[in-house]
């Protein structure tokens, strides 16, 4: 006997995912090793997890591996730029990513790991400068989670 799967079976875990395609805008670093968020996002597929204003919002609590990529441009060269997925106000440490530019190069950079989040707990992408106050352009993105 073969196996049957139901409708019901099917996309029944909580996954959501927003992304950034082609930007050109420039995202603002107001002072060296302060956090600020990326911009630009567009929601991708949703299923249990909502998008609003650059952040996924989980509604189911459990473990999710969470990833993302990017493609970014520093203004100016040789500078650090650390990037990271933050909870609600917590950057989660196991998903910092540094990355040093050596000029006006677009470079990728991605990160991830499993976390735990609760009903509610927003999700999203943000981007540290540790030499100054240099802006980034993050010019292609992808942030994803899907709930194991």
């Amino acid at each position: 006997m073969g196996l049957i799967i139901s409708n019901s079976d099917v996309n029944t875990k909580a996954e959501g995912e927003m992304y950034i395609d082609g930007n050109t805008n420039v995202t603002t670093i107001s002072a060296v090793d302060t956090w600020t968020d990326v911009a630009d996002f567009v929601a991708g597929k949703l299923n249990q997890v909502t998008f609003a204003s650059n952040k996924l919002t989980v509604l189911e609590t459990g473990t999710y591996d969470v990833e993302w990529n990017l493609s970014s441009q520093a203004a100016v060269a040789n500078k650090t730029f650390e990037f990271c997925v933050t909870v609600e106000t917590t950057q989660q440490d196991k998903t910092v990513i540094a990355r040093r530019y050596s000029s006006a190069d677009v470079g990728a950079s991605s990160g991830g790991g499993y976390i735990d989040l609760n009903a509610g707990d927003e999700v999203f992408l943000q981007v540290q400068n540790l030499t100054d106050a240099t802006n980034i352009t993050v010019t292609q993105a992808n942030l994803r989670l899907h709930k194991i």
